[in-house]
């Protein structure tokens, strides 16, 4: 346990400004979350970026994940691979 513990220590630290979240319809349309840096920020399928608040972030995100809209998918992507195709399991169960 303790070598277990040792490796952590030079683990850069995780940030939210790091990752892509993005939520995607059986149809195809997806928006796209990503934190700046004192705000959310949205882009709609139609390119549209919009700002918002963590709390409007979490209304957005908190349906889809309890399962509620079951024809949403959620995905989160470091940045830098946020423009590379997915290829989740859950992408793959929901076009069957």
């Amino acid at each position: 346990m303790r070598s277990r513990a040792w490796l952590f220590c030079f683990q850069p630290p995780v940030k939210n400004t790091d990752y892509v979240i993005r939520i995607a319809t059986s149809r195809g349309r997806s928006w796209t979350y990503a934190k700046e840096a004192d705000a959310w920020s949205q882009t709609t399928p139609a390119g549209v970026v919009r700002r918002m608040t963590a709390e409007q972030l979490l209304s957005h995100l908190l349906p889809p994940l309890a399962k509620d809209q079951p024809h949403l998918n959620v995905t989160v992507r470091p940045k830098a691979a946020s423009h590379e195709p997915t290829s989740d399991l859950t992408n793959q169960e929901n076009r069957k």
